[in-house]
């Protein structure tokens, strides 16, 4: 009985294939660059508050505002990763 390998190397045991999984791996890697941005912006708002401490409440609304939009552009990469994931077969 002879089986044809040459369709199974592009899979591993669970389906997903190999480009999936690096395609995934690539958009994720976006959640990274978010971090980042937190990590200053948090940084910049303490630097802020030290500087100014009468403009705590002037700064909260933007602080908020800010972290969740940033918080939402993790929440894109983490649907697109997981959409390239999932979603697509590749050939």
């Amino acid at each position: 009985m002879v089986v044809d390998q040459t369709n199974k190397a592009h899979y591993n045991q669970k389906g997903v294939g190999i480009m999936n999984l690096l395609a995934a791996g690539i958009a994720a890697s976006g959640i990274g660059f978010v971090g980042i941005g937190l990590g200053y912006f948090f940084g910049k708002f303490v630097e802020g508050v030290a500087r100014n401490p009468g403009a705590v409440k002037e700064m909260n609304r933007f602080y908020f505002l800010c972290f969740a939009l940033t918080e939402t552009i993790a929440i894109y990469v983490l649907a697109v990763a997981l959409i390239l994931l999932f979603a697509f077969k590749s050939a």
